[in-house]
């Protein structure tokens, strides 16, 4: 999913993570592992996103290389930026 209007929460173990703006990705640990991910997310205002069945988009990527290579590098930036968020919470 990618959030097209509106903002969202990641929360994680009852803690909020990160904020989530319009162009960002909701998913991207079920995309690139095929797993759960440890998180929910919750929207802070009325939100609109824009989905699409994981299925039918790993179909479409694998016709369009290129395009699959674009997706995965914005998907590997908004994984850093949740990895920091979820850092920059925790105390040593």
């Amino acid at each position: 999913m990618v959030i097209y209007s509106g903002r969202a929460c990641v929360v994680v173990d009852g803690r909020n993570v990160i904020e989530l703006q319009p162009g960002q990705f909701i998913g991207s640990i079920s995309y690139v592992t095929d797993e759960t991910a440890p998180a929910n997310v919750v929207s802070l205002e009325p939100t609109r996103y824009v989905a699409w069945p994981k299925s039918k988009l790993r179909d479409f990527m694998a016709k369009s290389p290129d395009l699959h290579t674009a997706l995965k590098t914005t998907l590997a930036i908004d994984l850093t930026k949740w990895l920091k968020g979820t850092w920059a919470g925790q105390t040593s």
